[in-house]
């Protein structure tokens, strides 16, 4: 089964808003963090540096990529709800 690439914005922006701007992103992405434990704040990072789910697993030394796909659909609801309290 063949990947499809995904596009740079979902990459990089992995838990913006469509509508947000580059600098209102920054400082709401800036203040998720700062709440986000430091094991938390890798993994997004490391996500939103274009990391592959799977790159994450291997280099946090999780067994499978579902554990990091699951702390990442956990951390967006979070970053939502974070944002609905920031706005």
């Amino acid at each position: 089964r063949q990947k499809r690439p995904r596009s740079r914005c979902c990459r990089d922006r992995l838990f913006s808003s469509p509508d947000s701007n580059e600098d209102a992103y920054i400082e709401l992405r800036n203040g998720f963090l700062a709440t986000l434990s430091e094991a938390d704040r890798l993994l997004f990072t490391l996500r939103e540096e274009g990391k592959t789910q799977k790159e994450i697993a291997d280099q946090l030394g999780y067994k499978t990529h579902s554990a990091v796909s699951k702390r990442l659909q956990t951390m967006r609801g979070q970053f939502e709800e974070y944002m609905k309290t920031q706005l």
